[in-house]
């Protein structure tokens, strides 16, 4: 057994890859040794006052990213862990940085795809832990003991603290959104959720979705707008961009005073109110109705250093205080485009005072996050009423919805060739017919046969067939068009999916396991193309080419670990999904 071993009290088959001097960034920073082995990254200093032991699974290991520092001096990289802990590192040289994090994100990657099932590697863990606790032991013989050492020992067990206590009476609940499709289907699986136990729902949206929500049993109220205008102002300017303001300031002008009026005629009898932050007008009628206010994202709103705003994902990390700069920027502009409007109706309408945004005091909210902590870890910095409560998902979200037996045979077919999904939501783009050729060139390019759903060309045009789906259906056999199809009952069938990195589309497709190509157009979407690829279980491709899809295509239809990252990924949502 080596010296590096018995150190960090690993078994002998453990293999020491590399060694790299650096600094772990504590109150003060612990110059030291990072070891990179073949299933751990294990950190020692024996500085005098700057001593400092860490050692940590792979599989423990969600992120490794090179971060900005201080100055031309030292350059570092992050390693974020499932226990929501960022450890931060810091080298005097870059190239030693790149080094290390190539070190460090090739044999994650390998780590996770030798992973053992689990159940072995809870067991693997638990075995080492309980060897680096004999060990500690062994090390504490003749230490001084503190005077408080009689105190009882906390319980390394987990327990649960918070007992769920039903409410004795229905409650009625309202939920407010704006935006897609996507936007409002969490919400009709939440009050679905909700109407099992006996409550009653009610969903104030825009008028389009209004079939679609009372199909389900729960009430519906309108908020006025064009989800169509917001689509079109989101895809062609980039978002804290002077044309976004510009356009954004256009709408609201002339959507705002409606917005409000119809939206506090939504909430008339509620007794708890459920927003969407990017409706932005809930807390005023919670305000005004003294009835307790949630809000609630399929993405991270909530300030922290851990990752950018969402709607503000860099191309290369920032670093920390960018990613803190971000939230504040977004909601200050946010605020002070609707503040003028939204005080003269509280003081008008509501019969409350005037109010600013400190005096808000937003960070006072609590949050449901509908997404999965092991797709999104709560960073250490979030408090303790944001919590990420898993996808809600919404099975046969079209209700007598059946497959076309075109549809059907497609996929039965017997064929070599891997069947990918290829669709973009209700995006509106400038260009439907190039983005269809490119869609077509690339899957013949790739040796895959695709299954294309139009819902991105339908809104620009209406009416018969298209040019895009006539120029889809001179591939029979290969392509397949599609107006729409149920993520839940298409995704399980499948090799891969591609689409625009929506959130909802992207949980559909973790959730079946599946690698994916993310071709995002704004907002969000750059936020989950970018986890995609931090977790290995698939690419994002900002330009859309011929070039770029065919080679992403050729990767996720033929690359079995990714596959495999995928299915362990799927198995952990399926398990907690609500």
């Amino acid at each position: 057994m080596t010296n590096f071993q018995k150190y960090f009290v690993l078994p002998e088959s453990e293999k020491l890859l590399a060694v790299y001097r650096c600094s772990l960034m504590k109150t003060l920073p612990c110059y030291g040794k990072l070891y990179i082995s073949s299933s751990y990254v294990s950190f020692n200093a024996k500085g005098f006052a700057t001593k400092a032991k860490m050692i940590i699974p792979f599989q423990d290991v969600i992120r490794i990213q090179k971060l900005r520092s201080r100055g031309y001096i030292f350059h570092s990289l992050s390693i974020l862990t499932q226990t929501k802990k960022e450890i931060y590192l810091e080298f005097s040289s870059i190239t030693r940085r790149n080094s290390c994090f190539a070190k460090l994100f090739l044999q994650h990657k390998r780590a996770l795809e030798s992973q053992t099932e689990p159940g072995k590697a809870e067991k693997k863990i638990k075995d080492w832990e309980a060897r680096l606790m004999e060990d500690e032991q062994k090390d504490a013989i003749g230490r001084v003991v503190p005077n408080d050492a009689s105190l009882p020992v906390l319980s390394r067990q987990q327990t649960e603290t918070i007992v769920y206590k039903k409410p004795e009476k229905s409650l009625h609940f309202t939920c407010i959104t704006i935006g897609t499709r996507g936007d409002v289907q969490p919400y009709i699986a939440l009050c679905k959720g909700l109407m099992k136990e006996g409550h009653r729902c009610r969903i104030a949206t825009h008028d389009e979705f209004k079939d679609w929500i009372e199909e389900h049993g729960i009430e519906f109220r309108t908020v006025g707008g064009d989800p169509g205008e917001l689509m079109r102002i989101c895809v062609e300017n980039n978002f804290f961009s002077v044309n976004f303001v510009v356009e954004g300031l256009r709408l609201f002008k002339d959507w705002i005073d409606e917005l409000l009026t119809l939206s506090w005629k939504a909430v008339q009898g509620t007794e708890i109110i459920i927003e969407s932050p990017s409706a932005m007008i809930g807390v005023h009628m919670a305000e005004a109705l003294r009835v307790p206010y949630f809000r609630s994202f399929p993405m991270p709103m909530t300030r922290t250093r851990s990752f950018p705003h969402p709607f503000a994902t860099p191309n290369n990390p920032k670093g920390r205080l960018y990613n803190d700069m971000t939230y504040v920027l977004f909601d200050h502009a946010v605020w002070r485009a609707i503040a003028a409007r939204t005080n003269a109706f509280r003081k008008t309408t509501l019969g409350i005072p005037a109010t600013s945004y400190e005096k808000l005091e937003v960070w006072k909210i609590p949050y449901l996050y509908s997404f999965s902590p092991s797709i999104v870890p709560s960073p250490l910095d979030w408090l303790d009423w944001i919590h990420c409560t898993g996808y809600w998902f919404l099975d046969n979200p079209q209700t007598g919805w059946t497959p076309d037996p075109e549809l059907k045979a497609f996929i039965e077919a017997s064929d070599a060739r891997p069947i990918v999904y290829i669709g973009f939501g209700s995006i509106i783009v400038s260009d439907p017919v190039g983005i269809t050729r490119v869609i077509i060139e690339s899957v013949l390019l790739s040796n895959v046969r695709a299954i294309v759903s139009r819902g991105w060309s339908s809104r620009h045009k209406q009416g018969a067939v298209s040019e895009e789906a006539d120029m889809l259906s001179r591939h029979p056999g290969t392509i397949m068009s599609v107006q729409s199809v149920p993520h839940d009952w298409l995704f399980p069938k499948i090799r891969a999916v591609v689409h625009h990195g929506g959130a909802g589309t992207t949980a559909a497709g973790l959730r079946a396991g599946r690698p994916t190509i993310i071709k995002p157009f704004f907002a969000d979407q750059f936020f989950w193309g970018e986890r995609v690829e931090e977790m290995g279980i698939g690419r994002c491709i900002k330009n859309l080419t011929v070039d770029n899809l065919s080679a992403a295509l050729r990767v996720v239809s033929t690359d079995e670990n990714m596959l495999k990252v995928a299915n362990r990924v799927g198995q952990k949502i399926r398990a907690v999904s609500t």
